[in-house]
C-alpha cells in the first residue's frame, strides 16, 4: 500500500520518537518534495533534532517522490490549502494510496479528490487493529503526543480512547 504522509505526522511521531508505529504499521512511507522542505530543510535550519532523524530515514524508510499534476496541487493552494497538503493530497491521488493528513480543510479537499486518509491517531488505533503496536503502546503514544504538543480537544483524545477500548 502506498502512504503518503504530510508534515504533522511526521512532525510529532518523530518529534516523541514513535516513528516505529509508521514503521510498523506501514513499511514505509512516501512525501512529496515540499513536506521534505517543511520537516527536513526547515527543521534542520530552526535546529530540530527530530528533523535530523527524519532526515536519517529518506531512501531507508522515507521515500521523496514529485508529484506530477501540478495544476492541480496549484488549485488545491488557490483554495487555501498549504502547498505541503496539496503535494499529499494529489501525490496520494496520483499513487492511489492512503494520505496521512490531521488537518480539517485537508481532510474535506482529500475528500472532494476521492482520496482515502487517516489523521495521525487513526494510525495509531489502525496499528492496534492490525497487531503492530499494543493498545498500552497506542495509550503512551497519546499521552506522548499530548505532552509533545500535538494539538487536539479533549473530546477527540477521549474519543480516541474510546476506540481503543473497543479493539
Amino acid at each position: 500500500m502506498n502512504v503518503i504522509s504530510n508534515s504533522v505526522a511526521l512532525i510529532h511521531l518523530y518529534r516523541i520518537r514513535r516513528e516505529a508505529v509508521l514503521r510498523k504499521l506501514f513499511g514505509s512511507v512516501t512525501i512529496p518534495q515540499q513536506v521534505y522542505d517543511e520537516v527536513v530543510t526547515q527543521g534542520k535550519s530552526r535546529g530540530y533534532a527530530d528533523a535530523l532523524r527524519i532526515d536519517g530515514d529518506i531512501h531507508t524508510f522515507i521515500t521523496i517522490k514529485e508529484v506530477r499534476d501540478e495544476r492541480r496541487v496549484e488549485a488545491l493552494v488557490k483554495a487555501g490549502l498549504g502547498r505541503g497538503e496539496a503535494e499529499t493530497i494529489v501525490l496520494a491521488k496520483e499513487c492511489a494510496g492512503l494520505a496521512i493528513l490531521d488537518e480539517v480543510k485537508a481532510r474535506a479537499a482529500a475528500e472532494v479528490e476521492g482520496v482515502q486518509f487517516l489523521g495521525t491517531l487513526a494510525v495509531v488505533l489502525r496499528a492496534v487493529r492490525e497487531r503492530a503496536i499494543a493498545k498500552r503502546e497506542a495509550e503512551e503514544v497519546l499521552e506522548d503526543l499530548i505532552e509533545g504538543g500535538f494539538k487536539l480537544s479533549a473530546q477527540v483524545a477521549l474519543e480516541f480512547l474510546r476506540r481503543l477500548d473497543e479493539l
